[in-house]
């Protein structure tokens, strides 16, 4: 995951990375998707997550959850090892909705009601079980 380049441009100046999918031949929306996949999530997190092989799903779930909430779900996926989609999608499930970001929800689950889970997780001590981690 390359932190250096934010903004809207690619480092050779090209504003909607044409150039770059054409190159490498693949379609331009990934290349654009790509543009904006850390927008939204804290530096500090980003800086952690900076040699980590975190996916692009992981990331995408990382903008439901407010900045201190996001620092959290970081270092439980480093304790864990674990920086699947599925693991930050079971994270941002175990978020209570004050720490989720202005219009964002957590997916349902089947059967269990979000805050049944956010009370176990509080009862957890507060921390996020490890599901499909490796404690170490």
């Amino acid at each position: 995951m390359n932190t250096g380049e934010q903004g809207r441009t690619t480092a050779n100046g090209d504003p909607n990375g044409e150039q770059i999918a054409k190159a490498l031949d693949i379609d331009v929306s990934k290349i654009r998707s790509n543009f904006s996949l850390l927008e939204g999530i804290h530096p500090d997190a980003i800086e952690l997550l900076k040699d980590k092989p975190i996916t692009s799903a992981a990331l995408r779930l990382f903008k439901k959850a407010k900045a201190v909430r996001q620092i959290d779900m970081e270092q439980l996926m480093v304790s864990a090892n674990n920086y699947a989609g599925a693991y930050a999608d079971a994270l941002i499930i175990g978020t209570p909705a004050d720490q989720l970001a202005r219009g964002s929800k957590a997916k349902a689950v089947l059967g269990i009601a979000h805050d049944e889970i956010v009370g176990s997780v509080r009862g957890a001590g507060g921390r996020t079980p490890l599901v499909g981690g490796n404690p170490q």
